[in-house]
């Protein structure tokens, strides 16, 4: 005969530990979360620090353009132009007769600001090229003429360097422009 007898049930202890190991305990979890939320902290630190670089990086180059558009166009008028006298913050091109009354071209700062200046038939018209916001300051304007004499020995100016000084956000932009003018000046 068989001997009837209770089998043998697991201990309450290891039922337990069976269905912990199965999982993950609240210490991992919130560990993981802490893990989780350093990395993705740094992650938008990083693409916080690279969107204020390039919009840094457009401003200057936005800046740049605008000054280098600036200085050719000055360029192009010193080049069309009869006389010329310049100061450290003032260029006046006087420009040749055409018939639209254009009787002066002015470019001058005025605290931190480049204005552009010019007078047809006795009105004056003026207005900021670069306004002298608080990031963009002109800080320096330097008008360069070199003389020399013409074909029939009449002293006449034979070039002329602009070169214009921006500080942009603490950041220093140097842009400078050169022109000959007409040959048939004299003084």
């Amino acid at each position: 005969m068989r001997r009837m007898g209770k089998m043998p049930m697991p201990r309450h202890n290891e039922r337990e530990n069976c269905k912990l190991k199965s999982g993950f305990t609240i210490i991992e979890l919130l560990m993981a979360t802490a893990i989780m939320a350093g990395l993705l902290t740094s992650v938008a630190l990083a693409m916080h620090a690279s969107l204020k670089s390039c919009s840094e990086n457009d401003r200057m180059a936005a800046v740049t353009q605008s000054a280098r558009s600036i200085m050719s166009k000055m360029s192009h008028e010193i080049r069309a132009c009869e006389d010329i006298s310049g100061t450290s913050t003032k260029l006046i091109l006087l420009p040749v007769d055409n018939g639209t009354g254009l009787t002066q071209i002015q470019y001058e700062i005025t605290n931190g600001s480049l204005f552009y200046r010019k007078v047809v038939n006795g009105v004056t018209t003026s207005y900021p090229l670069l306004d002298g916001s608080d990031r963009v300051k002109v800080t320096s304007f330097a008008v360069t003429t070199v003389s020399g004499k013409d074909a029939a020995g009449t002293t006449c100016t034979v070039n002329v360097t602009v070169k214009l000084v921006l500080n942009i956000d603490s950041q220093t932009l140097s842009v400078t422009a050169s022109g000959c003018p007409r040959r048939n000046q004299t003084y």
